[in-house]
């Protein structure tokens, strides 16, 4: 049982880059037709009943993420992507969708072992992130075994506390060391990279997607996260994300980074 689940790995994440894939396909597709997404936005209103909401995600990927946060849409649960398929009529996307589906129904079992396994993987929270949670809403920590269930409407970002005491650093010396930086970290953030993200600004919905790309690789999802959280930032400055940064490895208990990037910038 054991050998089989071994071999199954490999294939489960494969599945994972299909269902991926098979999203940014349909991007691409509705990326040139603005008007497939407001068709689909329509289609979706029973779905969704929030027109607010509807009305908030203005691209494709803005809609997946919607319906993915409130369970409406999974690798495992793709009937939506089947209901879009009729307003795309994309040959690449049609074939694409076929594929996966057989895939999936071939396989449905051990697939949905694996991803109910990442699930709590991701899930089980650890001390820290209950510290840190609790500590930004100001109550004391409050033991619970049972695990928490997802609220129906998540803030797409953590809100980040006010960012005081750091230094301004200048966007050359900063370009000058990035890569040193996001290597050492990559290196040290270790298995609470999900904690990590969370404090960079980063959703559950982008941590999960970042996690599907790079499974149990968490020197290369830390990698993806820096880079992720620089590019979103990015609007506001290079100076903002390195605060955002520096910020994010004293909440995360980690000021030996800290100091050694600020002296590795002096």
């Amino acid at each position: 049982m054991a050998s089989s689940l071994l071999l199954n790995r490999p294939q489960y994440e494969q599945t994972c880059k299909d269902y991926l894939n098979l999203k940014t396909i349909a991007g691409n597709s509705c990326a040139c037709q603005p008007e497939i997404v407001k068709k689909f936005k329509i289609a979706l209103m029973q779905e969704i009943a929030s027109v607010r909401k509807l009305e908030g995600a203005v691209t494709l990927e803005d809609l997946f993420l919607l319906l993915e946060r409130r369970n409406l849409l999974s690798m495992l649960n793709v009937q939506l992507l089947i209901k879009l398929d009729q307003f795309i009529r994309d040959l690449d996307y049609s074939k694409h969708l076929a594929k996966y589906r057989s895939s999936l129904e071939g396989n449905y079992n051990w697939i949905k072992r694996f991803y109910l396994e990442d699930l709590r993987y991701r899930d089980r929270r650890t001390l820290l992130e209950k510290e840190i949670e609790q500590a930004k809403l100001g109550n004391p920590i409050v033991e619970n075994t049972i695990p928490e269930p997802p609220t129906a409407n998540p803030d797409p970002k953590p809100v980040q506390p006010p960012i005081d005491n750091i230094e301004p650093v200048s966007g050359n010396r900063f370009n000058q060391n990035r890569h040193t930086i996001f290597t050492l970290l990559s290196k040290e953030i270790g298995r609470n990279w999900n904690t990590f993200g969370r404090l960079l600004q980063l959703s559950d919905s982008r941590l999960e997607e970042i996690e599907f790309r790079h499974p149990r690789n968490v020197k290369a999802i830390v990698g993806e996260i820096l880079e992720t959280a620089e590019k979103e930032q990015r609007e506001d400055g290079q100076d903002m994300f390195f605060r955002v940064l520096l910020q994010a490895l004293v909440d995360f208990r980690r000021k030996d980074l800290k100091n050694k990037i600020e002296k590795l910038l002096r």
